[in-house]
């Protein structure tokens, strides 16, 4: 899917870099470790719902590198997930502005739009919190099996939800913020319990 729109939609690909994007902190994923943004880098972006009573992650005084303790599920999750993509660099809030700085969640604030705009795609957790993980992934919740039945010759097989129905019935469609960062990203692959789903500024793909 990813290759495809690559390949075939120009307005989906970031082709310039912002240069306000110098202020934000990635996660390096293969090297376990935070790193500063550089103009033209390639990174992928997690937009979920955090929940009501998730562990917030605090950075380790003295060790701006070293990645926050109780990183939660889902971040887990898209960190494999980017990985896998060949995309190696996640963005995920709670880990890359820090939570108990506020000056310096007041200067992240204001650099939403571009922080998704300009990433390589979305990962978007439908799940109702944070420490749910992503279906299907490592030890994520398991997915909703494909009903099927069969008549002699004849095997019938139920259709998974639309998208369209799976994001209004989720959490993550309640939130402005959510709604905010998929209004700005140009790719967005979805993890639902029933499948992923790809939805770009030229196509709609699943599973």
């Amino acid at each position: 899917w990813i290759g495809k729109c690559n390949k075939e939609h120009k307005q989906c690909v970031v082709e310039r870099a912002i240069a306000k994007l110098k202020a934000i902190t990635l996660i390096d994923v293969r090297n376990q470790r935070l790193i500063h943004y550089k103009p033209g880098l390639q990174y992928v972006a997690l937009s979920y719902v955090w929940g009501r009573g998730v562990v917030i992650p605090k950075r380790k005084p003295g060790r701006p590198s070293d990645l926050p303790d109780n990183i939660s599920r889902t971040v887990i999750h898209a960190m494999f997930v980017a990985d896998k993509i060949g995309i190696p660099f996640l963005w995920a809030d709670a880990v890359c502005i820090n939570q108990h700085d506020a000056k310096e969640k007041k200067q992240q604030f204001p650099l939403m739009d571009y922080i998704y705009e300009q990433a390589f795609a979305t990962i978007v957790s439908l799940g109702d919190n944070a420490t749910v993980g992503l279906p299907g992934v490592d030890n994520g919740p398991s997915r909703y099996p494909q009903v099927a039945a069969e008549f002699g010759s004849l095997k019938l097989l139920s259709r998974c939800p639309k998208l369209e129905s799976e994001i209004q019935n989720s959490k993550w469609s309640t939130r402005g913020w959510t709604y905010q960062e998929g209004l700005f990203s140009r790719r967005c692959i979805f993890f639902s319990q029933h499948q992923v789903y790809f939805h770009c500024n030229g196509m709609l793909c699943t599973e």
